[in-house]
């Protein structure tokens, strides 16, 4: 298996770019999806966008397990914190879930604007433009140019270049405790984690977060664990065959993306997942080498 990784404006206002034959094409584009008639993405993303554009859908698997979760809570009120946000794929579909309300941060301005755009008239999505981290404050957060290709998912913290962005701890953050944390911080995930501790050690959310761009998994093993966490394996494939669209063209081969499940104590076993055997194990002993 290869691994990849992961204000409004009126439409006179969008600047656009030249395709092939020389015309000029608009910097977004509108699909249908799931949970979303017209669902607005950047057109030169090359893995989001790309993958709404083929298929009307990204990381769908991921979100069924989660609306699974959410789903089969049924005695209390469905918090959901959407920590790096984005464009609101995942939010859009968590707002579906009976119940629920979705609390969405997202720090870098231009994924902000399009998360507001896409989550316009969900009265139970509540957007924060902020990063969550362990350090409140002012940080600097890298961009991208929507006129130039590329993987606009992947914006990371930079302590020395980038947009200005706020920054917050969600212990500090007056809304009301998650029954799901959703976290994809590009490597940052162990800062969201610091930064939310106490309402994790006092709620027992389920955890979810991305693994292959953190460098501190076994800190945050060591961490949820010594809390009771049971942890489990996500590998998500690019490609889903049962897609939205129902489209048979596979761009993303065997492309896959993994997370960690955080599995709270005192909730059932997870079936069918490998279980994280201890601080050092790894995502990497999955993956298939490839023949040179």
């Amino acid at each position: 298996m290869t691994i990849v990784k992961k204000a409004k404006r009126n439409k006179s206002e969008i600047p656009s770019t030249a395709d092939s034959t020389g015309k000029t094409k608009p910097l977004k584009e509108t699909t249908e999806t799931r949970y979303h008639k017209k669902f607005t993405y950047y057109t030169n993303d090359s893995i989001i966008g790309r993958s709404l554009r083929m298929y009307g859908e990204y990381g769908q698997s991921e979100i069924d397990f989660l609306l699974d979760v959410l789903n089969n809570i049924t005695n209390k009120p469905k918090v959901i914190y959407d920590v790096g946000a984005n464009i609101g794929v995942h939010a859009t579909a968590f707002a579906s879930a009976k119940g629920s309300h979705v609390h969405c941060f997202e720090p870098n301005p231009l994924n902000y604007n399009m998360l507001k755009l896409n989550t316009k008239g969900l009265d139970n999505v509540t957007l924060h433009k902020a990063a969550a981290t362990n350090v409140a404050g002012d940080i600097l957060i890298q961009t991208f140019d929507p006129e130039v290709p590329g993987n606009y998912g992947e914006v990371l913290i930079n302590k020395e270049s980038g947009v200005s962005a706020k920054a917050v701890r969600l212990d500090d953050v007056d809304i009301p405790a998650p029954n799901l944390i959703k976290i994809d911080a590009e490597g940052s995930e162990l800062g969201v984690i610091q930064g939310c501790l106490a309402k994790i050690k006092k709620n027992l959310p389920l955890v979810y977060y991305e693994a292959q761009e953190s460098p501190h998994l076994d800190k945050i093993y060591d961490i949820l664990t010594d809390i009771g966490y049971h942890l489990y394996w996500g590998c998500i494939r690019n490609y889903n065959a049962g897609n939205f669209k129902n489209n048979t063209d596979n761009i993303f081969g065997t492309t896959a993306l993994f997370s960690v499940i955080a599995v709270p104590p005192g909730w059932a076993k997870v079936e069918g997942l490998e279980p994280v055997k201890d601080a050092q194990d790894s995502w990497k002993r999955f993956i298939t080498p490839t023949a040179e």
